[in-house]
């Protein structure tokens, strides 16, 4: 009897296992690419510069900057302040443009504190805060940046 308890248990165990390592869809194109945006978002406030590099494409632009200049800015941006803590986004808006192409429309804020939303922080709170438009595409599977536009507001 307590052999097969124990077969049962095993048994239970091992099917909780495989569904907890099964892959898992992987959402729809707008919800991957949210996805894209806040991994960028987290490397930004974590630092992470090679998260967000590794997001772009080769080829990728901004405002006329090569993405080893987009880099460049962004690590002045980033590393400039140690007290930045939270990059906040506001607000995302994606549009699908068919099945490999698509756009961000978002707000950033570089902020010294968490504790608030971004339309509640003090203005010495705020590092800077930008109106980004992007463009994504999807290469090899991975939904990527490849240009962006953006302004300080």
């Amino acid at each position: 009897m307590r052999t097969r308890a124990l077969g049962v248990v095993l048994a239970l165990l091992a099917g909780g296992a495989v569904l907890w390592l099964w892959p898992r869809n992987p959402g729809s194109p707008e919800e991957q690419i949210r996805a894209l945006f806040a991994r960028c978002v987290r490397a930004a406030e974590e630092r992470k510069l090679e998260v967000i590099s590794d997001s772009m494409v080769p080829e990728f632009k901004a405002h006329g900057a090569t993405k080893d200049e987009v880099r460049q800015m962004l690590a002045y941006q980033l590393l400039r302040d140690r007290e930045t803590v939270a990059v906040l986004n506001p607000s995302l808006d994606v549009s699908l443009e068919g099945d490999s192409a698509g756009k961000v429309v978002a707000e950033l804020v570089f902020a010294r504190t968490r504790d608030k939303p971004a339309d509640q922080l003090a203005p010495e709170s705020v590092v800077a805060a930008y109106h980004l438009e992007a463009r994504v595409e999807r290469r090899e599977g991975k939904w990527l940046f490849v240009s962006a536009e953006y302004r300080q507001r």
